[in-house]
């Protein structure tokens, strides 16, 4: 999706422009959704004369609009990114999860990731000594902490926007 920032790569247009522009095509992605579908789609923030707002807050409604059901708002947090100087630093994206029905899946057992304490075990009453997780690992929540791509990096191609490779791989597991 465009990130509507004026890159090199896409014009900034005025914020309802934008959203009336997304509308459309989400309501093209519901509608071509299989039942069991899903759509995880990605929003930063719309940013304006130092002014900031986070574009998940707009999306929420529009896709709700679309007849999607949400199941997530997950943040991908990442540790660098550009110095803000009159504000703090972004350093996450949104990635809102809408599913088309209930019949939607979740393939957890392909996406998950180790436990804080492997082997943890009850410590009391009738399961005592039998072990409080799961040993294949945990659901990774929704908080995902994965580098973005920027130059050096050993995933980088000529795409602007980049995603880790491991964070794309997530979402298509999970499914």
């Amino acid at each position: 999706m465009p990130y509507n920032l004026g890159k090199e790569y896409e014009s900034k247009q005025a914020l309802d422009i934008y959203l009336q522009e997304q509308t459309a095509v989400l309501r093209e992605c519901s509608r071509i959704l299989k039942n069991s579908g899903s759509l995880f789609w990605q929003v930063g923030a719309f940013v304006d004369k130092g002014m900031l707002i986070p574009l998940d807050i707009r999306f929420f409604p529009i896709l709700e609009s679309c007849g999607l059901i949400p199941r997530n708002r997950i943040i991908w947090a990442r540790q660098h990114g550009l110095h803000a100087k009159k504000k703090f630093s972004c350093r996450h994206e949104t990635i809102l999860w809408f599913t088309k029905s209930d019949s939607y899946k979740l393939n957890l057992n392909d996406i998950r990731v180790p436990q804080k304490y492997q082997n943890k075990k009850h410590f009391r009453g009738n399961r005592k000594g039998e072990l409080s997780c799961n040993p294949d690992g945990k659901n990774p929540g929704d908080i995902w902490m994965f580098r973005n791509v920027k130059h050096n990096h050993e995933e980088q191609t000529i795409h602007p926007c980049q995603f880790p490779e491991d964070l794309v791989a997530r979402i298509i597991l999970s499914r």
